[in-house]
This record gives structure tokens, sequence and C-alpha cells, in this order.
């Protein structure tokens, strides 16, 4: 079980902060259930979290994780998307981001980069389902190696780009 002020990767909210364990009001009566309330770090609002979840819920990753990961794009292979339909990239896009999983979401992104360099090529541009999980992919990973690494998302999306 987690503890107050523990940092935590909770469904796809990205970073949060658990700020209190136990049960909730909700409304005028009191849940029978535990739940972590946590702040997530990057966005606003409060999220309410059932102590016995079956959402995706797990520690930050260690600062070794994030320099290995970092240290392996460089030689990171990208998978080809092209043989795949529309519905089954949509399906990878959607398992990858929800599983959230660091290694998974910079092979995503090392593929999703290798798609667009492809298409660039050929004048076109990666279409909006691209764009938003690549998107969402980048924020989710960079924030947890901000706050892992202690430094902004921006100084991370820097240092990523110069790999």
């Amino acid at each position: 079980m987690y503890e107050t002020g523990d940092l935590v990767i909770y469904g796809n909210q990205s970073v949060c902060r658990i700020e209190n364990i136990g049960v909730i009001n909700v409304g005028k009566s009191i849940s029978e259930k535990e739940y972590y309330t946590l702040d997530p770090i990057f966005i606003e609002g409060r999220t309410y979290a059932p102590v016995d979840t079956k959402m995706h819920m797990r520690y930050l990753i260690t600062i070794e994780e994030v320099n290995r990961l970092m240290s392996a794009v460089s030689s990171m292979q990208a998978m080809a998307l092209d043989d795949l339909s529309k519905r089954e990239i949509t399906e990878y896009y959607r398992n990858v981001v929800n599983e959230y999983s660091c290694d998974e979401l910079l092979q995503f992104i090392c593929n999703i980069d290798a798609k667009q360099e492809s298409r660039e090529l050929t004048g076109k541009k990666l279409d909006q389902t691209d764009e938003r999980y690549k998107r969402e992919a980048k924020d989710l990973l960079y924030q947890e190696f901000a706050v892992v690494l202690g430094i902004t998302k921006d100084e991370v999306m820097e240092h990523m780009r110069l790999m």
C-alpha cells in the first residue's frame, strides 16, 4: 500500500502526490471504501482512487532508470507501423498510453518519429491520431522524467531533442 506523500503514476493522470488515504465524503454520506486522494503535479484538480483500484498505479521510476532510458534513445530501432490498419494502429496507440510503461512509451515515440520522417520525405504529414498520441506519450514520459530528475519538462524535452 502507498503512503501519504508518495509520488505515483495513476492511470494517464501522470505524476500525482498522495495527499491523503481514507474514507471520503460523497455528498452527505461518507464512503465505506478507502480512497487515495491524489494531487496531480502537472494538471489542476484532485483525483480520488479506491485503495483497491484496478486502474494502473505505480511508483515513479528511479533516476537510474531515467538515465538508462535516455541513453538508450540513440540506439532504438523503430518498428514499422505501415502494415497495420488504422483501427489496429489506434488500438496499439491506446494500449501503449494506457499501460504507461516508460520503455514502451519511449519506443512508441521513436516509432512515431520514424513514421513522421518517412511521411515528410513524401511530402505528407502525420495524421491527427498520430499527433495526438505522440503528444500524449511525450507529456506522460517527460513529466515523469522531469519529476525524477528535478528539472522542468521543457529541460527534459531539450535534452531528448539533443539525443
